[in-house]
C-alpha cells in the first residue's frame, strides 16, 4: 500500500519471485504505450508472459476475469506467482480482484499509468468488478505489495484521460484541505497536476484516511463523495456509445452532491461554483442529460445503501458528512 517511486525498490520485490512466475496484466492500449518502459525499467521481466484484455471499464466484469484465471491456470501460475497490474483505474481493479481470488490469493503488484489510476484506484487496497452492470458489486480488499509510480506513463495519454483524474483529485482536496479552493483555482495547468510531487501528496492524502479506516466502515466513507450520483450516471452512460470516464462522472456527481448538501447543510454555494469553473475550464464538452428515473435503478444498488440512499456529503470544505440517508423521493424532489 505504499507509494514507491524508486525502481530500485520495486525491482527488488520483483525479484523475491522466480521470473518465470511473474506475469503482467495489461489491457489493448497499455500493452502498445508502457512495455517498452516496463522492459526498460524492469529488464528482469522481460520474458515474463503478458496477458492482455481488452480495454475500457465496460470490460471490468467476471466473465473477463474467468479469461484472467484461466489464461494463469494454462499458463502454470502457482500460489507463489506475481501479477504485475499495469494500466489505469479497471486493470488495477480487475487485477487485484483476480490475484486476490486466484487459487486463494497470489502475490501482486500495482503500476497505474493513468492520472486516475495513481490518485486514486492503486491506493487503498479496494478491489472489484462491475456486476450486473452495476459498478463495483464484486470486490475484496487486498494490498498490492507496492505500487510503482511513473509519470513517464502520462505522456501517452489523451487530454480527456488526463482531466479524468482531476476529479478525484478535486476530491480529496475538498475533503482534506482547508485551502482546497485556492489550490484548484491557482492551478489552471494540467501540469501542476501531473507533477510528480502533486500526485504523491495527492495519494498520501487517501493513504491516511484508509489507514484510519481499513474496511471503509467509518471515516473513509468520506471518500464516496460524489461516487453516489457519479456511479449512476456512469453506469447510465454506458448506454451510451461514447461513456464517461470515471472522473467526469465523479465531478458531475460532486456538483449534483454539493446540491444536496446546500439544501441540507447550508454549505457555501462558492464550493460548486468553484467545480463548474474546473468544469467549464477543462470539460467544456461534458454535458451529460438524463431523466432522474433513470438513475433509479442504479442508486438502488449502490453498495452503501441501509434504509434509504447513502450519502457522503459536505457541510463546507474539509468538513465532510457521512452516511446521510436520504429516500428516493426526498431524493427526485431536491434534484428534479
Amino acid at each position: 500500500m505504499y507509494p514507491f517511486s524508486e525502481v530500485n525498490k520495486v525491482q527488488e520485490e520483483i525479484r523475491k519471485y522466480d521470473p518465470m512466475q511473474c506475469y503482467l496484466l495489461y489491457d489493448s492500449n497499455t500493452i502498445n504505450h508502457c512495455d517498452n518502459i516496463i522492459r526498460n525499467q524492469f529488464p528482469d521481466l522481460n520474458d515474463s508472459e503478458r496477458i492482455i484484455i481488452p480495454a475500457g471499464d465496460q470490460y471490468k466484469t467476471l466473465e473477463r476475469c474467468i479469461t484472467i484465471w484461466n489464461t494463469l491456470a494454462k499458463i502454470g501460475a502457482n500460489r507463489n506467482s506475481l501479477l504485475i497490474n499495469v494500466g489505469g483505474g479497471m486493470i488495477t481493479d480487475i487485477g487485484g480482484f483476480a490475484a486476490s481470488n486466484y487459487k486463494r490469493g497470489i502475490a501482486f503488484i500495482n503500476i497505474p499509468t493513468s492520472l486516475l489510476g495513481m490518485v486514486d484506484a492503486c491506493v487503498g487496497g479496494k478491489t472489484g468488478i462491475n456486476f450486473n452492470n452495476f459498478k463495483n458489486q464484486l470486490g475484496v480488499f487486498a494490498n498490492a505489495q507496492c505500487i510503482y509510480i511513473n509519470t513517464q506513463f502520462l505522456e501517452s495519454l489523451p487530454l480527456n484521460e488526463l482531466y479524468s483524474g482531476l476529479g478525484e483529485m478535486i476530491k480529496h482536496l475538498l475533503l482534506f484541505k482547508e485551502d482546497a479552493l485556492e489550490f484548484i483555482l491557482k492551478n489552471t495547468d494540467i501540469k501542476n497536476w501531473t507533477s510528480e510531487s502533486c500526485i504523491l501528496k495527492n495519494i498520501q492524502l487517501k493513504k491516511a484516511i484508509v489507514e484510519i479506516d481499513y474496511l471503509d466502515n467509518n471515516e473513509r466513507q468520506c471518500l464516496n463523495f460524489g461516487h453516489t450520483i457519479g456511479h449512476a450516471i456512469e453506469s447510465l452512460s454506458h448506454e451510451k456509445k461514447t461513456p464517461l470516464l470515471h472522473g467526469e462522472a465523479v465531478l458531475l456527481g460532486m456538483i449534483e452532491e454539493l446540491k444536496l448538501s446546500e439544501k441540507l447543510y447550508n454549505t457555501p454555494e462558492e464550493i460548486r461554483a468553484v467545480l463548474e469553473a474546473v468544469k467549464q475550464k477543462f470539460f467544456p464538452f461534458l454535458d451529460f442529460r438524463y431523466k432522474f428515473e433513470k438513475l433509479i435503478p442504479f442508486l438502488q444498488q449502490d453498495k452503501k445503501n441501509e434504509n434509504g440512499i447513502r450519502f457522503s456529503l459536505l457541510e463546507n470544505v474539509a468538513k465532510p458528512k457521512l452516511k446521510v440517508v436520504i429516500s428516493l423521493e426526498e431524493l427526485k424532489n431536491e434534484l428534479s
